[in-house]
């Protein structure tokens, strides 16, 4: 909205630009408006009902570099497995409400999980998807896998005894119940992991 904002007004100040070409920007400039109008009313009200009850208070913050910090974290240890990592996203993340370190947590203990089960010289994928409120983000790999009712056992009671990162996951649940998100999983043998988070977005 700030962008489509800034654009018309970086028109207007061209001295040779026709005012009925200006008038023909004023839909798209008042819907900008509104937009940011709206986003502003809805972090005001998210404040007001959370900052005198959360010791973590989340604001909308862009996901990428969280990601892309958790996907490092992985980097020297991927290259000598040679597995890769393939994100696709058909836009630019929208903003999403959580805290930013917690987030990251969340991000390098489901890359962790993927990472441990993947097979040599494969690609773990991670697809980005908007619908209504929500930032659906997929995490797969192609890996070993197990019985789905184990993986549905490890990832609701954080017991596993192969991975502490299960474990990490469920500490990490209050503080996505808290922010409207959600993670659901499956897996197969032969075939690998996968986990998807839902995130609540600022639209």
């Amino acid at each position: 909205a700030l962008e489509t904002m800034a654009t018309y007004l970086s028109r207007m100040e061209k001295a040779d630009i026709e005012w009925e070409e200006i008038k023909q920007g004023f839909p798209e400039l008042k819907e900008s408006v509104n937009h940011f109008i709206q986003a502003k009313d809805q972090i005001n009200s998210y404040i007001s009902q959370n900052l005198y009850t959360n010791t973590h208070l989340e604001f909308p913050i862009v996901p990428t570099k969280y990601l892309n910090q958790a996907i490092q974290r992985l980097d020297s240890r991927a290259q000598e497995r040679q597995i890769a990592f393939d994100v696709r996203s058909a836009e630019k993340m929208e903003p999403v409400f959580a805290e930013p370190q917690t987030l990251y947590k969340l991000f390098s203990a489901i890359l962790a999980i993927l990472f441990e089960d993947a097979a040599q010289e494969t690609t773990v994928s991670i697809e980005v998807q908007k619908s209504e409120k929500f930032l659906h983000i997929a995490f797969r790999n192609q890996g070993f896998g197990m019985p789905d009712e184990t993986f549905q056992h490890y990832l609701t009671s954080g017991q596993a005894q192969a991975s502490e990162h299960f474990a990490q996951l469920k500490t990490m649940r209050p503080h996505l119940e808290q922010w409207d998100g959600q993670l659901s999983g499956s897996s197969a043998v032969g075939k690998g992991i996968t986990l998807t988070l839902k995130l609540k977005t600022l639209n």
